[in-house]
């Protein structure tokens, strides 16, 4: 019985990013195979008007409850303007692009695409996308060739798996770890990516 763990996630989701020192020393621990599916959950979303203090406020308790860094400068460039852009339309294709030619590093990826709004404070765009690329030995040119024809079917693909799931599971949100043995799907405790990822390692251990 074949048995893989599957990441439902969006790029500009906060607490997805939060997720990522569990998720690392889970997929450092277990040997099973991943597949990381996004969820396109804030794909083609509207700009919303700023409101930095709930933004940030937010934030800080992703900080606080996992560790994970968020800049001054994203708090500057991102949230300090007269709205935020929540897109991720451009950031999952990045992140898609990057993953095709690296797909054992799929989480890394995910992980360097955040950091690119959460850290650095940018949007991801034709030149953050030659910078991405460059980080993981890739050359850059037919890399913005695809970024500029935007998503492929291969990519709608995996965003309509995604959304199957989510309906069949009755999930709302993002990140979601799932357990897949065989035909059954079992959703990871969500409480397990924001906390000591030992308890990520051990929970997942003990029912794979």
């Amino acid at each position: 019985m074949s048995t893989e763990l599957i990441l439902l996630f969006d790029p500009n989701c906060g607490w997805c990013y939060g997720a990522h020192p569990a998720l690392a020393a889970l997929r450092d621990a277990s040997p099973l195979p991943w597949r990381l599916l996004p969820t396109g959950l804030f794909a083609g979303a509207d700009d919303v008007p700023a409101a930095d203090a709930y933004f940030w406020r937010s934030d800080l308790q992703i900080r606080e409850r996992t560790g994970v860094a968020f800049s001054e400068t994203y708090r500057d460039r991102v949230l300090g303007g007269d709205t935020v852009v929540l897109d991720s339309t451009a950031a999952t294709l990045a992140w898609h692009l990057v993953t095709r030619q690296r797909p054992g590093q799929a989480l890394d990826v995910l992980q360097r695409v955040q950091a690119l709004r959460y850290v650095d404070g940018m949007l991801v765009d034709a030149s953050q996308l030659a910078v991405l690329a460059g980080e993981f030995g890739l050359e850059a040119t037919a890399l913005q060739a695809d970024f500029a024809a935007g998503w492929s079917d291969a990519l709608h693909h995996d965003v309509a798996q995604a959304r199957v799931l989510m309906r069949q599971l009755n999930l709302r949100g993002v990140p979601v770890l799932l357990l897949r043995r065989g035909d059954d799907v079992a959703i990871v405790p969500n409480t397990l990516l924001f906390q000591n990822p030992a308890a990520l390692v051990r929970f997942v251990a003990t029912h794979a």
